[in-house]
């Protein structure tokens, strides 16, 4: 029985650890009609709806976020977001990135290893074979 106490101790502990590790951060940008979404990630989630609002939000999940660099900006063209696992530490380290764009931006995403879902989405999509194809 001390043994089943001792077990059940340790997973709440972990519990406990996990949540401490877990960090989300929102970035709302006002944009203009015509600029650009431009995402370069590596080793994680882009999940991208559309909205009609001239406005675009990030939100950034991370599970311990010590282990990512990342870099979210405006300027007058677009809307950048880059996102990148450090070594080693970046290893234990996962993210996923909410985006939320209106119709009217065109969108660059350059992904390395990395997943990504698109909704409310209603046009043709055209997707060129893998650069690392051989």
């Amino acid at each position: 029985m001390q043994h089943l106490e001792q077990l059940w101790k340790v997973v709440i502990l972990a519990g406990q650890v996990r949540d401490l590790a877990q960090e989300t951060r929102r970035y709302q940008f006002q944009v203009e009609e015509d600029v650009t979404f431009y995402a370069h990630v590596e080793h994680a989630v882009v999940q991208i709806s559309y909205h009609n609002a001239p406005e675009i939000t990030i939100d950034a999940h991370y599970q311990a976020q010590f282990g990512w660099r990342a870099q979210i900006e405006q300027d007058q063209h677009g809307v950048y977001l880059v996102a990148r696992r450090r070594p080693v530490v970046g290893s234990v380290s996962t993210a996923r990135f909410q985006v939320v764009l209106p119709r009217t931006v065109y969108t660059v995403l350059r992904l390395e290893d990395a997943a990504y879902s698109v909704s409310g989405l209603t046009q043709e999509v055209h997707l060129p074979p893998p650069t690392d194809y051989k």
